[in-house]
């Protein structure tokens, strides 16, 4: 698996616990945290840099 594959990856993840967070009460912040780490990974490839993608990776796969 490639840095872009991971990223994808995590992003699919992400989403699924997004859902997860939407569904809480007060689960609003953790959703939106949420979004803009997929949002930072979708950028961070667009963009091509490498040193975005690692650190957008790291980030997406902190996210419980």
């Amino acid at each position: 698996m490639n840095l872009i594959e991971g990223i994808q990856k995590e992003c699919n993840r992400a989403r699924e616990l997004k859902s997860e967070y939407d569904k809480i009460q007060f689960g609003r912040f953790g959703s939106e945290v949420i979004s803009a780490a997929i949002k930072k990974g979708e950028d961070a490839i667009a963009c091509g840099d490498c040193v975005e993608m690692v650190t957008a990776l790291k980030h997406l796969q902190s996210l419980e």
